[in-house]
């Protein structure tokens, strides 16, 4: 995340952080999403009510798709700035997942992250639920991360019923 979480409370050194999104304490933080379609169809929207002369509607759309272009999250220009980072992980044998929400906007992150690390590296993915709520976590995360195409035996859920800070 944008904090300094890892850094104040797990002691993980700065040097072994990649804030991918910027950091609240350096003011560079870039939130958005990463819904193309969602851009287009705005725009074309705005288009169509143009030529058929729907001022008002046309005005609304192109505000919809100034906002969702102005907050798209360039996801393949922000890994290509950092594939130092990314050749890192080279041999990395482990990944640990922890309070993450896999959304979609944040799935091209980990595709870089598998295709940088061993084929065979085990994934640990820590939920925050009760325990007798892990089944459908499990099954909300497998849908998630299905995109990543990680066979099963290298995928290990765990719940957590807090994270520890």
């Amino acid at each position: 995340n944008y904090t300094e979480l890892l850094e104040e409370v797990y002691k993980v050194p700065e040097k072994q952080i990649c804030h991918i999104h910027g950091s609240i304490s350096e003011g560079t933080v870039e939130i958005g999403h990463g819904n193309l379609e969602s851009i287009e169809k705005y725009r074309e929207e705005a288009h169509e009510k143009e030529k058929i002369f729907d001022k008002n509607g046309a005005e609304i759309s192109k505000g919809i798709y100034n906002f969702y272009k102005a907050s798209f999250k360039d996801t393949k220009k922000i890994i290509a700035a950092n594939e130092d980072i990314f050749n890192g992980y080279r041999g990395i044998t482990e990944v640990y997942v922890y309070g993450h929400s896999l959304g979609e906007v944040d799935m091209p992150y980990f595709k870089e992250i598998k295709r940088h690390i061993v084929k065979n590296a085990a994934w640990y993915f820590y939920v925050l639920c009760k325990k007798e709520e892990l089944k459908e976590k499990k099954a909300e995360l497998l849908k998630k991360i299905e995109c990543l195409h990680i066979k099963r035996q290298y995928i290990h859920i765990y719940t957590v019923d807090k994270f520890l800070i």
